[in-house]
Formats: structure tokens, C-alpha cells, sequence
């Protein structure tokens, strides 16, 4: 199959190179879903239920680790692509009475799925019903004690808490490449472990609030802010109607895919040889009224050399089809023709509704070796950001 790519610039129906209008990046906060965290000194206690988990090596040389899940796909559309990421997280003390020092934290991703559990003491209990040192889930083992992780370090922050709660950010390129990919791959989104590097500082173990955090929380848990661009939006046709021809085979269904399951027409009767004697027009529904960039995209072919395939856009401040592509009807092999709308987006989607409608007609402008001839039309689409 053959593609053939136009920009379109609607100004009285004339047709211009224009190149599409970028896409707005949106940024959202993405709160953990859910937490937890463990020691080694206590290898089989849980601390999901807790109002903090820790971080670092305790006074009392107590490892401590914890992990954080993220449902990146709740509020980033599939398909988005990621720009920037920051892991906020709030710590409301650092060290213990013999005082603390600084680390730094460090963010890795987790590679096996675990539970949070409910143990609720500073020291985790054994709950058998979540991610511990030894165990991810209370009845499932970790691979390694401490947790399944991933040698790469997503991102790392100094921590050293003046005036708790302080706020700490971690931001890097590998942090938008992890949660890029926990957003196209959600099946091995498992979350992140964060731990202190080196692990052999005493005073450094810090309590980051939990989503049961309080006083300082829950609006001070985990939390990631993710600035994205959203993903291209393909929508197929809700309804058609042959304004001019004669119905051969195939229904709407076989205009969704590229599957050479073809919507047939035969040329209807016409009063002068310059009229289209097949139209056929495709209504769809965008899911916003407002989108930034839109393509329309048609893959067929007819018969016998000699057609022309005319694009129209519907614009509905004036009730009127304004044409947006004339090409050669492509003769015994499918081709798509996109053409960008972007240009005077506004005018072509209904506001409120989202709606769109798309004319094409085929008409002949040479010699015709067959009569009648056929139009197959195998994918009509509208692509929206």
C-alpha cells in the first residue's frame, strides 16, 4: 500500500503546504497508588499501613527501603508522549536522638509485583500480607532479599532534612524514559524502590510520608508531576451516506481498517460529464471539540485509469463543503491519501459535538477503458490531537 501525505490550508477553497500545528503538552500530577516498606533487621515486618515509610540506614544500622506504585495510564492518555517527570516526595524527619546526615536517594525500578500490606508500626509487623525485605507479596519471596530492582538508576536526590517536612524532587532523562515506558507497557509497571546509595550511613534513614500519611498528608504522599504531549487520536466513521451512486458491497464496518475488505460503488446518473457520479460521505465524532491538529485519511482504489478522487471538508460556520485535495484515483492498488486540516481547524469541527464530515467523490478526467467502473474504499479515519 501507498501513502500520499498533503497539508491543506483552507483560505477560498484554495490548497497550500502548510505544516501541522503542534500539539499542546499537558501536565498533570499522578498521586502513588499505593506504597510500602521494609528493613533488614526486621526481615519479615511490613510497613504499607504506616503513615511514613523509610528511607536510608537508621542510628541502629537498620537498612531501609521503600517502594512506591504509580497508575501512570489513570491520568496520561495512552499513546501520549512524556516531556518532563518529577518524583516529589515530603520526608518529616531524618536520623533519630543521636542525630543524622545526609544521603542520597535513589530511584530504580521495581521488577516483580508486590503488595503494601498493613503493617502500621515504625518498625513494620509481620502481617504476612505485604512486600517485606524477604518477601514482595507475604507469600511470594523477592528474588534477592531487599527487593527485585533494576540496576539503573532512574534518578537520586541529596536528602538532608532542615525543617521537616521538607519537599525533594528527583528528575532526570532516564525518569521520562521509565515512566514513558510504565505508560506504553503498563503490564511491567511494578513502581519504583527507592534506597539510600551508599547504604552504610548511619543517621541517614529519613521517613517519607505515605499515602496514610497525617498530619503531613495524604495531599504531601508520593506523587509524580508529568508534563506529556497527548498521542494522535485515530476515529473512524459513525455513519455514511452515498450522496450520488450505486450500492455494490461492503458495509461501514469495512471502511475501519486496512484489511482489503472493501465498501463498493458503482457511478450513479448524472446530468453533465463534469459532476462526480459517485459521493460518498463519512460522518465522525472527534473526543473533544477543541483539538489542535486534524488529518483525514481515505485508502482506496478503483478499477480503470482516467478517475480523479475529490476530498471535501464539511465546515460548519457556513454550511458549506469546501474542497481540500483533488488527486488521481489510484487504478488496481489501494493508496492513502492523508491531508491536513489543521489550518482553520475550528471551521471543520462542530463545536460542542466534536463532529466532522468528510465528501469524496470520483469522477472521471480522462479516457475510461471500463464502464461501469468501481470505487473500493477500504479505510476512512480522521486523526485528531
Amino acid at each position: 500500500m501507498k501513502r500520499i501525505v498533503y497539508f491543506v490550508l483552507f483560505a477560498a477553497m484554495v490548497v497550500d503546504a502548510k505544516s501541522p500545528v503542534p500539539a499542546i503538552s499537558e501536565t498533570v500530577q499522578v498521586n502513588v497508588l499505593y506504597d510500602g516498606g521494609f528493613l533488614n533487621l526486621e526481615p519479615n515486618n511490613n510497613l504499607g499501613g504506616h503513615t511514613h515509610v523509610p528511607v536510608g540506614r537508621s542510628n541502629n544500622n537498620a537498612v531501609r527501603r521503600s517502594v512506591f506504585y504509580f497508575d501512570v495510564g489513570s491520568q496520561v492518555p495512552a499513546g501520549s508522549v512524556i516531556n518532563s517527570v518529577q518524583f516529589q516526595f515530603d520526608v518529616v524527619q531524618q536520623g533519630g536522638g543521636n542525630g543524622h546526615q545526609g544521603a542520597d536517594f535513589q530511584l530504580h525500578r521495581v521488577t516483580r509485583a508486590w503488595t503494601e500490606g498493613t503493617g502500621g508500626s515504625s518498625n513494620g509487623e509481620n502481617t504476612g500480607n505485604g512486600a517485606t525485605w524477604n518477601s514482595a507479596t507475604g507469600a511470594v519471596a523477592w528474588s534477592t532479599p531487599g527487593g527485585d530492582y533494576t540496576a539503573v538508576v532512574s534518578g537520586t536526590v541529596y536528602v538532608n532534612v532542615t525543617s521537616p517536612p521538607d519537599t525533594f524532587s528527583i528528575s532526570s532523562a532516564q525518569l521520562v524514559a521509565d515512566v514513558q515506558d510504565m505508560l506504553d507497557h503498563p503490564q511491567t509497571n511494578f513502581g519504583f524502590l527507592m534506597k539510600a546509595n551508599p547504604e552504610t550511613l548511619n543517621g541517614s534513614a529519613a521517613r517519607v510520608t505515605s499515602r496514610e500519611g497525617a498530619p503531613f498528608g495524604p495531599e504531601n504522599e508520593a506523587r509524580l508531576i508529568i508534563d506529556f504531549t497527548p498521542g494522535a487520536t485515530e476515529i473512524n466513521a459513525d455513519s455514511f451516506t452515498a450522496f450520488r451512486g450505486i450500492y455494490v458491497s461492503g458495509t461501514l464496518k469495512d471502511t475501519f481498517v486496512s484489511d482489503n475488505e472493501y465498501l463498493k460503488y458503482n457511478p450513479g446518473i448524472v446530468l453533465f460529464p463534469t459532476e462526480a457520479p459517485v459521493w460518498l460521505i463519512f460522518n465522525g465524532t472527534l473526543p473533544n471539540d477543541s483539538p489542535t491538529s486534524l488529518q483525514v485519511e481515505i485508502e482506496s482504489r478503483v478499477n480503470t485509469v482516467g478517475l480523479t478522487l475529490i476530498s471535501e471538508m464539511f465546515n460548519w460556520n457556513t454550511s458549506q463543503y469546501a474542497i481540500v485535495a483533488t488527486n488521481g484515483a489510484s487504478f488496481n492498488n489501494d493508496v492513502t491519501i492523508s491531508i491536513d486540516v489543521s489550518t482553520g481547524i475550528a471551521n471543520y469541527v462542530q463545536s460542542g459535538t466534536g463532529a466532522v464530515r468528510t465528501r469524496f467523490g470520483w469522477r472521471a478526467t480522462g479516457v475510461i477503458f471500463l464502464f461501469p467502473w468501481t470505487v473500493c474504499v477500504d479505510r476512512v479515519a480522521w486523526i485528531s490531537q
